[in-house]
């Protein structure tokens, strides 16, 4: 992985990593939600479950999710109310 400037690090209120990602950016001076698949996230200390789904197919999980919790939190919500939405 890259490092990331911290004049760019400095502009993030949050950065949404997998296991991998989160490993690589563990020094980050920035809030983190680690998502964790089917064994669901990490957040602010706090271990979120998944939701158990058929999965038909993985493409765009990532997407619907951080979608999902984006909508959430642009309608008031904080992060730890929006996770068990997404």
């Amino acid at each position: 992985m890259r490092a990331l400037p911290e004049a760019f690090t400095d502009l993030l209120d949050l950065v949404i990593v997998n296991r991998v990602e989160g490993a690589a950016y563990a020094g980050l001076d920035v809030t983190t939600l680690e998502t964790r698949g089917a064994a669901g996230l990490r957040y602010e200390g706090a271990d979120y479950p998944g939701h158990p789904v058929v999965v038909m197919s993985t493409h765009g999980a990532g997407n619907m999710f951080v979608g999902a919790l984006a909508a959430r939190f642009a309608a008031g919500h904080p992060i730890s109310q929006a996770i068990p939405f997404a």
